[in-house]
């Protein structure tokens, strides 16, 4: 049987290699998926989709963008505006020809 302290000893220096391999992580994966659709603010909004607050706020009271209230603040998600911008993606002219010869 081997020595119960050399057991505990190889585990621990185990678990501290894991430690430091997680803090040179900057980002975990996961981590960085709920970063990237972390609630924007008016102004994160305006510089994300390159127009100006008071834009934002017209949007907003034509219900024409994606957004969050709670209280008196304004949420977006990156995700949402993504999408809302896609949907006003215009085809090209090769696209519609494509289809009008299918």
């Amino acid at each position: 049987m081997s020595n119960p302290f050399e057991t505990i000893d190889a585990r621990l220096k185990n678990i501290e290699l894991l430690l430091l391999e997680l803090k040179h992580d900057v980002i975990p994966v996961d981590r960085a998926d709920r970063r990237n659709n972390s609630p924007l603010t008016v102004q994160d909004a305006a510089d994300f989709v390159n127009l100006a607050v008071p834009t934002i706020y017209g949007l907003v009271s034509r219900r024409e963008i994606p957004f969050s209230k709670k209280g008196k603040r304004l949420y977006f998600l990156k995700d949402e505006l993504t999408e809302w911008i896609q949907t006003g993606r215009r085809k090209t002219v090769a696209e519609i020809e494509k289809e009008v010869r299918q």
